[in-house]
């Protein structure tokens, strides 16, 4: 992921002091700990984190509670299998940090069917569109001076 962060830097059209990493899943791991060791990149946004419990949390994202730059974690309501909602409070509950938590409808893929990709309700879109305006709504005010 550094070399995608190299090449985007390399772009004339990226905003460089505004460059953020978004993960989803277990992506949300691996661009958590990108963004750890790269003070360079200003916000992270972990989509549908795994946090079952404390110690999960501790060890998926260790010292994300001290970290100062601006954190947004997504999940479903539903996604009890891969994140819970409480123990991802407990976990947080001593932060130091910007970290912001927004809850949408839907399980782990916010009700995309998995096989296929597609989204299958009304209320599935509606879940896709809270996520995207979340998401549009924390940036516009974490990165933009």
């Amino acid at each position: 992921m550094q070399t995608v962060i190299t090449f985007a830097k390399s772009l004339q059209k990226v905003d460089t002091p505004r460059l953020a990493l978004v993960g989803k899943s277990m992506g949300s791991v691996i661009a958590y700990r990108v963004f750890a060791k790269d003070p360079s990149v200003k916000a992270l946004a972990l989509l549908t984190p795994l946090c079952l419990s404390v110690s999960d949390c501790d060890n998926m994202y260790p010292s994300l509670k001290k970290e100062s730059r601006p954190i947004l974690m997504t999940m479903g309501d539903k996604d009890s299998d891969n994140c819970s909602i409480p123990a991802l409070f407990d976990f947080l509950k001593d932060d130091s940090g910007d970290i912001w938590i927004s809850i949408a409808g839907g399980d782990h893929g916010f009700g995309i069917a998995a096989a296929t990709g597609t989204l299958t309700t009304d209320k599935t879109q509606r879940n896709i569109k809270a996520v995207v305006t979340s998401l549009l709504n924390w940036a516009d005010i974490k990165l933009n001076p």
